[in-house]
């Protein structure tokens, strides 16, 4: 009896020796291990840091796999050409790299007093280097107010610019008293044309005074009674 229960447990731990020896690896109990997020096969090759040429430069895990970060230059850079403070003579006017056939530069001077003669316009240039000077009048021959200077160069316009919303001397004001004074005028520099140039000189000297509106009809009667005394 005891010889049969001995042999029954040799053949059952040589059978489960047996099985054991032949078994596969536990996974292969348990099934395939499943990959977790910090299996560095998720990651594959390392990443360059934006802007970096060094391979040792890699990028953080916390932003592999994030769209690629914008360059901030374009948002943070400004039209400057919209914030350039243009002197207002040179605003409209083509460079002569723009066309080289075309050198020649008008302006026109707009706010002249009547009592503003040639001279007195000439003087108000006397920093300005230009080739031609026409000073507008009006049909009863005060000065109309306007007068165009032609220019060559742009150095000479950029001179001419500076001269924009200054005060312009007149001859005849400085033997006025102080107080019957008429107040200073402010000439503009105005880009132009020669089309325009032959448009307001034509238009001036077929203007009268009493055509001209109420300010300046006053300004006008004032020096004219300054000059009968």
């Amino acid at each position: 009896m005891r010889t049969s229960a001995r042999s029954y447990v040799n053949r059952i731990t040589a059978s489960s020796a047996t099985a054991v020896a032949g078994a596969s690896p536990l996974q292969h109990f348990i099934g395939p291990v499943s990959q977790t997020y910090s299996s560095p096969a998720q990651y594959g090759e390392p990443t360059n840091l934006p802007g970096s040429t060094s391979p040792g430069a890699t990028a953080p895990f916390q932003i592999l796999g994030s769209p690629p970060q914008q360059p901030q230059q374009a948002e943070m850079r400004v039209y400057r050409d919209d914030n350039l403070v243009v002197p207002p003579s040179l605003a409209e006017v083509p460079h002569e790299d723009d066309n080289a056939e075309e050198k020649t530069l008008i302006f026109q001077l707009r706010g002249l007093p009547f009592a503003a003669t040639r001279k007195d316009v000439e003087s108000f240039l006397h920093t300005v280097d230009y080739d031609q000077l026409d000073v507008g009048t009006l049909a009863t021959g005060e000065s109309s107010g306007n007068a165009f200077v032609e220019l060559h160069s742009l150095r000479a316009a950029e001179k001419l610019g500076r001269l924009h919303n200054t005060v312009i001397t007149v001859a005849a004001d400085a033997g006025v008293p102080v107080r019957e004074r008429p107040r200073p005028r402010y000439v503009e520099v105005l880009a132009a044309n020669a089309a325009k140039r032959e448009q307001v000189l034509r238009l001036d000297a077929r203007t009268s005074r009493s055509a001209l509106p109420v300010p300046r009809r006053a300004r006008a009667r004032h020096l004219c009674r300054w000059r009968l005394r």
